[in-house]
């Protein structure tokens, strides 16, 4: 009965955790879209408004209100689609909500398009577009 127990409260436990690093930063404008290519790896970046970051702890997302999604080698056809989402809803100025992985935080030097402090900030997972 106790390793019944002690089974089904780790699963709990492991259970919760799966999902806790996904983050949504809601109910923002898109302000620019950037995609840029560094020593073998595409990124696409997102600064946006709108929104208190106050419970962020990414550096370049708090200070730039940036995200990112980035990849080794081509940028994928599904990409491509997020900045056809994410350009569609800038020119109609829609308001969004985006989804990062709070666990997954991209401070590397060589992505200083916004300046100091430098990265991509966090990865963004999904975009979800509302009507205003």
């Amino acid at each position: 009965m106790s390793k019944k127990l002690l089974v089904a409260i780790m699963a709990l436990v492991w259970s919760a955790q799966v999902g806790a690093s996904t983050v949504w930063i809601n109910s923002v404008k898109i302000e620019e879209v950037l995609m840029q290519s560094h020593d073998g790896y595409q990124a696409v970046t997102v600064r946006y408004s709108g929104a208190d970051n106050v419970m962020l702890a990414c550096a370049p997302t708090v200070q730039h209100k940036v995200v990112s999604v980035w990849t080794s080698g081509d940028i994928s056809a599904f990409i491509q689609g997020w900045v056809s989402l994410l350009l569609a809803a800038q020119a109609q100025g829609l308001t969004v909500d985006i989804a990062v992985d709070s666990a997954n935080c991209n401070t590397a030097g060589i992505w200083d398009a916004y300046g100091s402090p430098e990265g991509l900030g966090y990865r963004f997972s999904a975009v979800r577009v509302k009507a205003d």
